[in-house]
């Protein structure tokens, strides 16, 4: 993969994904809200995908929520891994998260890893997710570990 604004752009992804194991390594996306390999996921099955060293192209704006692997939505999530080789740092933004970003009730999480270590200078933090909103209904955590460490830097 190379430079890219996404997998899905500003569509919805709501199909399904079987990466097989494979990495998604060394990529720069552009942002928007919420980005990520998969910005904007609905009803999607993603499995089987490690991101690796996936970052930003561009400085976040305020108001900016930046993911490696998926942005916002409600998903069935198996077997994904975050990871970096010289740490992860999103500046300027809201949230960050290494997994998913916003999770939308619904979203299960099985046997999903982060090992990045996350810098933020804002709001929030999460390895396997960062936020769900108090509406948005259940989201369900199976099995799944991170081993990142989190610096949030207040500006």
């Amino acid at each position: 993969m190379t430079d890219t604004d996404s997998v899905s752009g500003g569509i919805p992804f709501s199909g399904k994904y079987d990466g097989q194991g494979h990495k998604i390594a060394n990529v720069k996306l552009s942002m928007r809200k919420y980005a990520g390999v998969f910005n904007q996921v609905n009803g999607a099955t993603i499995r089987n995908l490690v991101g690796e060293n996936i970052g930003f192209s561009e400085t976040i704006g305020s108001g900016e929520h930046g993911c490696a692997l998926i942005g916002n939505g409600s998903a069935t999530l198996t077997a994904l891994k975050s990871q970096y080789t010289g740490g992860f740092s999103v500046t300027n933004t809201h949230n960050a998260g290494g997994i998913m970003v916003r999770a939308v009730g619904g979203t299960t999480f099985t046997c999903c890893t982060n090992t990045a270590d996350l810098v933020c200078c804002r709001d929030k933090l999460g390895g396997i997710c960062c936020f769900t909103s108090p509406d948005d209904g259940t989201v369900d955590f199976v099995n799944c570990v991170n081993t990142g460490n989190y610096t949030l830097v207040t500006p």
